[in-house]
């Protein structure tokens, strides 16, 4: 972490240390850091305080993703498949909001809130799906047939575009961006 703005002192800190590579997402605040490790933490990127959110009892937490408001969080729930699980930052209940026998997994919100991306198998094959957050509407963005050249491969990471227009992506080790609109 570099203090905001720069200068030519400034020198990186870690005020987080994890046994193993965390999955992270800023809270509006831009002091606020949302940490998996298998579980869910709130972290003070000035004090360096942790506060755990939740252990996941079934499984693990990856993956969060803070809606545009910092009242909600998104992740991705490992059980014996992968689940998009919602958490209310008001210590309400956490609420699935993809929880089929498939696996979804990666969610994004956009900026705007009015859609997420997520990764998805429900067809066979890893995709790349778009839903609203009331899940009135659901669509492919991104499939295995948009790669002629290269069937197959897993995709992992999703992230909407801060103008919502845009897909990025990892796909065999590689980030694509595609647009939203397939």
């Amino acid at each position: 972490i570099l203090p905001w703005p720069d200068g030519p002192k400034v020198r990186p800190r870690q005020p987080y240390s994890f046994p193993w590579p965390t999955a992270f997402d800023w809270m509006p605040d831009s002091r606020h850091i949302c940490l998996s490790d298998g579980g869910l933490w709130l972290g003070d990127s000035q004090t360096g305080k942790l506060q755990r959110l939740t252990a996941w009892p079934d499984g693990y937490a990856w993956d969060p993703s803070v809606s545009p408001g910092g009242e909600r969080l998104l992740f991705t729930a490992e059980n014996s498949d992968y689940d998009i699980i919602e958490l209310p930052l008001d210590g309400s209940a956490p609420r699935p909001v993809l929880a089929t026998a498939r696996n979804e997994s990666s969610p994004s919100w956009s900026a705007a809130g009015d859609q997420m991306a997520f990764i998805t198998d429900r067809s066979g094959e890893s995709e790349i799906w778009l839903r609203s957050p009331s899940g009135n509407w659901e669509r492919p963005a991104v499939r295995q047939s948009d790669f002629p050249n290269d069937p197959g491969q897993a995709f992992y990471g999703v992230s909407l575009s801060p103008d919502g227009t845009r897909l990025a992506y990892d796909r065999s080790g590689r980030m694509w961006v595609s647009p939203v609109s397939g």
